[in-house]
C-alpha cells in the first residue's frame, strides 16, 4: 500500500518588526446624525397646525413625524437649536391662538414634550404661525443657517379683524372688515414673503398632510398654497404617510 501523504510544511509567521505586529484595524465609526449645514449650526422653527381637522390620527402622525425630524439633527449649543410654534383659533372675535411651545432649545426630551402638548381644535390661521416664526428669527444666532418647517393640512380659513369684527370673517364683501383687503388664502403667502425677506434669509419648507378624513379642500389648492409659501416649489409636498416628507431632508 502507498504511504499516507505527508502534511504540507508549516509556514512560519512573518517576523515581527521592531515594535511587533501591526494592531488590528479599528471598526468604522457609525455615521453621526445629519447636521444639515456646512458649519453644523442651524436654528430651526417648527410651525405646526393644531386646528380641528388635525385632531385624532392626523395629529398623532404629526407629533410622530415632528419628533422624528428633530431626532434627525444634532442638537447642541454649536449645532442645531429648535423652536416649536403651533397655531389654531378657537375663540371668536379674538386673535387666533399662536402658542410658542418652546424657544431655541437643545434638549430633545423637552422639545418632544412641547410637541406632545399639541391638540386639534378650531380653525386654521396659518399666517399667524408664520408671523410668529419671523419673531423667533429675530433672536436667531448670527452667522447661522435658519430653517422654517410649516406643517398644515388646509388653506387658511380665519383672520382677525379687530374688536369690530368676527375672527371668522374671511369674505371680501362690502360692509365686512375684510373688504378690499387680502383674502384669507393670500395671507399665508404674504406672511411667507415677509419671512423670505428676513435678515436671516431662512429656508422655508411647507408640508401638508393628505389624510382622507380631514381634507376639506382639493389637494391641488392646498399644494398650490404650500408651494407659494416655500422657498422653492420643490420644498413643498402633500403626504399621507410619514415617509414622504422625510425624503425632502436631502435639500438640507
Amino acid at each position: 500500500s502507498s504511504p499516507p501523504p505527508s502534511a504540507p510544511p508549516s509556514v512560519p509567521p512573518p517576523p515581527a518588526g521592531p515594535e511587533g505586529p501591526p494592531p488590528p484595524s479599528a471598526p468604522s465609526p457609525s455615521p453621526p446624525p445629519c447636521g444639515g449645514t456646512t458649519n453644523g449650526r442651524a436654528d430651526l422653527v417648527l410651525v405646526l397646525d393644531e386646528s380641528g381637522s388635525m385632531a385624532g390620527d392626523p395629529m398623532d402622525d404629526l407629533k410622530t413625524f415632528s419628533k422624528q425630524l428633530v431626532n434627525h439633527f444634532v442638537l447642541g449649543p454649536d449645532d442645531f437649536r429648535v423652536s416649536v410654534v403651533s397655531f389654531n383659533q378657537v375663540v371668536f372675535a379674538a386673535p387666533p391662538a399662536v402658542n410658542t411651545r418652546i424657544t431655541w432649545s437643545t434638549d430633545q426630551s423637552a422639545i418632544e414634550t412641547a410637541i406632545d402638548a399639541l391638540s386639534g381644535a378650531g380653525n386654521t390661521p396659518t399666517s399667524y404661525g408664520l408671523n410668529a416664526a419671523g419673531t423667533l428669527l429675530d433672536s436667531a444666532r448670527a452667522d447661522t443657517k435658519t430653517i422654517v418647517f410649516l406643517f398644515a393640512d388646509g388653506i387658511q380659513n380665519v383672520r382677525y379683524c379687530g374688536s369690530t369684527g368676527s375672527t371668522y370673517e374671511c369674505a371680501n364683501a362690502p360692509g365686512s372688515c375684510t373688504f378690499n383687503q387680502p383674502s384669507c388664502t393670500q395671507l399665508p403667502v404674504i406672511a411667507a414673503n415677509a419671512l423670505k425677506a428676513h435678515a436671516t434669509n431662512p429656508t422655508i419648507f411647507a408640508w401638508g398632510w393628505n389624510h382622507p378624513d380631514n381634507m376639506n379642500e382639493p389637494e391641488g389648492a392646498v399644494l398650490e398654497m404650500l408651494q407659494a409659501v416655500a422657498s422653492n416649489p420643490s420644498y413643498a409636498t402633500m403626504a399621507g404617510t410619514l415617509g414622504g416628507p422625510l425624503e425632502l431632508l436631502e435639500h438640507l
